[in-house]
């Protein structure tokens, strides 16, 4: 029998427009951040992403990053260009 990791599903309502260096993680509440175990994530363009604060990492058009509930949570990710179209989504913990 396995455990429930999750609380629930959030992602892009539809394509979204990137403006440079901004987070896409909403957050949930007091400046808190949404913590998820598994994320997807995906741009229409070539794009440079900060995930978890971490340095930038090139990603081809059309390219899905994605993660799964072995891998570190993703709390954070910043795309580095502007006007970059892209739609994400992910599970996450409560």
């Amino acid at each position: 029998m396995s455990q429930q990791i999750g609380y629930g599903f959030l992602g892009s309502p539809d394509i979204e427009v990137s403006t440079s260096n901004k987070e896409i993680i909403p957050i949930k509440r007091e400046n808190v951040r949404h913590v998820f175990y598994k994320f997807s994530f995906k741009s229409f363009q070539d794009v440079h992403v900060k995930i978890n604060g971490g340095d930038p990492i090139f990603l081809e058009a059309n390219e899905w990053f994605t993660t799964e509930s072995e891998d570190r949570y993703v709390d954070s990710l910043v795309i580095v260009e502007a006007d970059i179209n892209y739609r994400w989504l992910g599970g996450y913990k409560f």
